[in-house]
């Protein structure tokens, strides 16, 4: 296992073990898990865990093709499994991303 995949799995471990000790922690899970409902229960744990305030995130061609903003900063890790592999991907809360000069898209 990559050690970022290795990180990525211990910091999930250590998010659970917090938001699980006392109600302030799981309240405050609660509320930026509201913020992003599309995604997972384990994918909004890392969420929390790496943007405790993360508003609305999407990944990167969703940002620059739906809503035509460009992805400024560090991605947040999620975990995914493909061909039975454990791989990351990456996505941007709109707080990370900018608009385009001149071009207008769909509201964020």
């Amino acid at each position: 296992m990559a050690t970022t995949l290795k990180v990525i799995n211990e910091l999930f471990d250590e998010t659970i073990s917090d938001i699980t000790s006392n109600s302030n922690s799981w309240q405050s899970f609660l509320k930026c898990a509201s913020m992003n409902y599309k995604y997972d229960f384990n994918e909004q744990l890392l969420i929390y865990a790496q943007k405790p305030n993360a508003v609305a995130c999407a990944d990167y061609d969703t940002w620059n093709d739906t809503f035509k903003r460009y992805v400024k900063g560090a991605g947040i890790a999620l975990l995914t499994e493909e061909d039975g592999y454990s791989r990351l991907r990456y996505v941007w809360d709109v707080s990370n991303t900018h608009s385009k000069y001149g071009v207008r898209g769909k509201r964020v």
